[in-house]
């Protein structure tokens, strides 16, 4: 069981603050972080010292992708998919493992339950913003899903939440 103070330290690291947060403050943060309202904290390795990189992301994006299509993922599919070499593969899968993002066991690559709450989140990102671009902008669902594949990765939280509650707004005021 991990202590509180051990549970802090490491979401304060993990949220790139090194002030000492209480329960309550460590949970907005790191919902704010992964940009979902009912995400509850979790132990984290104290390796994650700052944000997942773009390149990181799709990682964890084609990887939940492969979990879903066939159980886990293999060094040779990422490469593939990816567009980048085997040892490119097994070197980042390396740097989310240290972070406990992922776990390997042998060529089979899967992720851990954060990875999983990454993935979903980011899928969650891109379905708000391709909802977005295709009902209030009226972007053709092609133009709409490519160009959410480049935005899930830049857009802050703030700006997620926002699109968010004026998604909702808007959606309200249709109904009544």
């Amino acid at each position: 069981m991990v202590s509180w103070s051990r549970l802090l330290f490491s979401l304060a690291i993990a949220l790139n603050t090194w002030r000492v947060l209480s329960p309550k403050r460590a949970e907005k943060s790191l919902q704010k972080k992964l940009g979902s309202p009912n995400l509850v904290p979790m132990p984290q390795r104290e390796q994650i010292k700052r944000d997942l990189s773009v390149a990181q992301e799709r990682y964890v994006e084609r990887i939940a992708d492969a979990e879903k299509d066939h159980g886990h993922a293999h060094v040779s599919l990422l490469a593939d998919t990816l567009g980048v070499t085997k040892p490119s593969v097994v070197q980042m899968t390396a740097r989310l493992i240290e972070m406990g993002i992922v776990k390997r066991k042998e060529k089979e690559v899967t992720l851990t339950q954060l990875g999983q709450r990454l993935a979903s989140a980011l899928h969650g990102r891109h379905a708000l913003l391709q909802d977005f671009m295709e009902h209030e902008l009226g972007m053709d669902v092609k133009a709409a899903n490519k160009e959410a594949c480049r935005l899930e990765h830049v857009v802050s939280p703030g700006f997620v939440r926002g699109l968010r509650g004026s998604l909702k707004k808007r959606k309200d005021n249709r109904q009544s």
